[in-house]
């Protein structure tokens, strides 16, 4: 059986979910556009990034197995392969063209597999968030952004909210893809934000009760983030200033307090 706990699982299942129910006929592009439901090209591009980062992050995580340099080598040749199949070049030839009748691609394909199953296997193996807890923090999360267009909280710190519970939700929804690492950068950006517009927030609530009960929601949401990825193993959250789950809840928590 396949994992999501390690990056060439992903990549399989996320090749595998793409294949299944494949109109074969349809170009590279609009099968990428129809399994990531994107509806403009900015959101394409994030799609496709998302797809490269991960061929290069399975590349990364194979380079640190303790193989022979000709047994890495072997481990990367199916993902190179598969790297070239979704080059930007051929994004308008037919999947069929490009996909089940590329060169070596549907072979690379089966031989991902393994690649798959040899670092579950090993001390590279990841740990998995329980999908259940991220499809709770996603509607925690929208429930917020319908509660900011509802509510008449000041303008400019309602677009900064919503903006970055948006990249949480996008962040939550690509996990399958992205890990982890898409996870920490959404609550890194988060939280950003939020220490750049301290003084403006702090400001804010002392005046608007509004404001402060919306803070200590968005507070809420960036805290439970930030617990799922503790619960794998992602104890570093910030690279500087803030790195265990007590100092980021505790920061938080001192805008609002």
């Amino acid at each position: 059986m396949i994992k999501a706990d390690n990056p060439a699982g992903r990549l399989y299942l996320l090749i595998d979910a793409m294949r299944n129910g494949v109109n074969e006929n349809s170009p590279v592009k609009d099968v990428i556009a129809s399994h990531f439901e994107v509806d403009n090209e900015t959101e394409w591009i994030e799609a496709y990034l998302d797809i490269r980062h991960l061929i290069e992050e399975t590349k990364q995580t194979i380079e640190q197995l303790e193989f022979e340099d000709a047994e890495k080598a072997a481990f990367i040749d199916p993902v190179n392969t598969i790297r070239e199949a979704f080059n930007p070049r051929k994004f308008f030839n037919s999947w069929k063209d490009v996909i089940t009748n590329g060169a070596g691609v549907i072979v690379a394909f089966n031989q991902l597999k393994f690649v798959s199953i040899s670092l579950s296997n090993s001390p590279l193996q990841e740990d998995i968030i329980n999908s259940i807890d991220i499809q709770n923090l996603i509607t925690e999360a929208e429930t917020l952004i319908q509660e900011l267009q509802d509510g008449n909280i000041p303008e400019d710190i309602q677009k900064l909210f919503d903006s970055k519970l948006d990249e949480i939700i996008q962040a939550l929804k690509r996990y399958p893809v992205r890990g982890v690492e898409g996870l920490k950068d959404a609550l890194e950006k988060a939280l950003g934000a939020l220490l750049l517009a301290f003084q403006r927030i702090r400001a804010a609530s002392e005046t608007d009760e509004d404001v402060k009960k919306t803070t200590k929601k968005f507070q809420k949401v960036l805290a439970g983030l930030g617990t799922i990825i503790a619960q794998v193993g992602a104890k570093k959250l910030i690279d500087k200033g803030i790195e265990t789950l007590p100092e980021l809840v505790e920061t938080i928590e001192s805008l609002i307090n």
